[in-house]
């Protein structure tokens, strides 16, 4: 089963967390995100590939786990 990135966070988040963000923004670019983040407007989920050790920035690795429910369909 594939997910594209944003499928990936929402069932990432809706695993985790109760709640939605109360708001988001998104914009152009990752290099955008990455300097928003640097200036203390939020937190940001990408791909790790995007984030090097020059950035200066603290990562989570985020794990998602996926369970295959067919062999309870009947």
């Amino acid at each position: 089963m594939y997910f594209s990135s944003n499928e990936s966070v929402q069932v990432w988040w809706s695993e985790r967390l109760v709640m939605p963000p109360p708001f988001s923004i998104k914009v152009d670019s990752y290099e955008t995100c990455k300097e928003m983040v640097r200036h203390g407007l939020g937190y940001s989920i990408v791909p790790e590939i995007i984030v090097s050790p020059k950035d200066r920035l603290h990562a989570f690795h985020l794990i998602l786990i996926l369970f295959e429910y067919s062999w309870q369909i009947q």
